[in-house]
């Protein structure tokens, strides 16, 4: 009996594996390989804001800009009266916005204005853009409720004293308050305001950003600028604390709080609407001479006893009308 296999024609080949001389040829692998399987990618965390270079302009300061910039263009395209001072609103509102605690934190400008009232009392403006300024009042008047006036015992009338016109500098402050305009802005016509604003600040804080007389660029060291206080309230505040606390280097602000560079504490003693103690007077002659005059007497010389106070002149008797003879 045959063997069914043996008997089994042989397998046709395909005129490939005839060419190329295999019985069963294995089939080639494709050129290109499948991609595997995609992994899907873990999101990167979100890269947080770069931080304002040195010298350069805050975002709150930037938003105060646009603000101002914005309302120009509305009121330069207002129809009416009525759209131009709408934009006036508008701008109000970018304002506050832009600043809600009203206060200007290392803000960059130019000085355009430095001088002095009548009093004595600097007045500054700064130009932090084209024809937008802070800056403070001008007379003593004006400045009656929001204190802008830089005093010449203060601290920042030391910072400015040194700078010019046209100077850069780095400054701090607060805004009055304004129902119309957020801050307080002193132009007097409607068209001035939006054209060229002047916001009224009190200024805190001013660091000259160029190399000047008697100045120091940027920031001092931490150990020659202590961190400023908390603001301060005092129920209890008397015109003689007042003074005392301005004479240590504080500053007031409109609501009746206060912001010390250093704790400053007052002497035990101090009794309502008092003034200081004086100096303590010093044994060195030439100091001593400085502070009491160049004919000040030695410490150790004698006390010149004092006069007895004169006796009043004794009142004449009223006359005696017997003396006269006629009685």
């Amino acid at each position: 009996m045959k063997d069914p296999a043996a008997a089994a024609p042989p397998p046709q080949r395909t005129p490939v594996e005839r060419e190329r001389g295999c019985a069963v040829c294995v089939p080639d692998e494709p050129l290109t390989k499948p991609a595997p399987p995609s992994v899907p990618e873990t999101p990167s965390p979100p890269q947080p804001p770069p931080e304002a270079l040195p010298g350069s302009m805050p975002s709150a300061e930037q938003a105060l800009v646009s603000a101002v910039q914005a309302a120009r263009q509305a009121y330069e395209s207002a129809t009416n009266d009525l759209l131009k001072g709408t934009a006036r609103v508008q701008r109000g509102k970018g304002i506050c916005q832009a600043i809600p605690d009203r206060r200007a934190i290392h803000w960059v400008g130019k000085v355009s204005e430095l001088s002095s009232n009548g009093e004595g009392k600097g007045v500054l403006a700064i130009e932090i853009a084209e024809g937008i300024h802070a800056k403070t009042w001008n007379n003593a008047l004006s400045d009656m409720l929001d204190d802008t006036l830089i005093g010449p015992s203060s601290p920042v009338f030391q910072q400015v004293q040194s700078l010019t016109v046209g100077a850069r500098v780095q400054f701090s402050g607060v805004f009055p308050a304004s129902d119309t305009d957020c801050i307080r802005e002193s132009s007097l016509t409607l068209g001035g305001s939006i054209s060229e604003p002047d916001f009224i600040i009190k200024f805190t804080e001013i660091v000259p950003m160029e190399p000047t007389n008697n100045a120091v660029v940027g920031p001092m060291p931490a150990e020659n600028n202590p961190p400023m206080v908390k603001a301060t309230v005092d129920p209890n505040m008397t015109n003689a604390k007042r003074d005392a606390l301005v004479a240590r280097g504080c500053n007031f602000f409109l609501d009746g709080s206060y912001v010390c560079a250093q704790e400053a504490t007052l002497p035990p003693d101090l009794a309502p609407n008092s003034g200081l103690k004086p100096p303590a007077v010093s044994n060195d002659s030439s100091v001593r001479g400085d502070q009491l005059g160049v004919n000040a007497p030695p410490v150790d010389a004698p006390i010149p006893p004092s006069r007895a106070k004169p006796r009043s002149a004794p009142e004449h008797a009223p006359p005696d009308p017997t003396a006269s003879g006629l009685y």
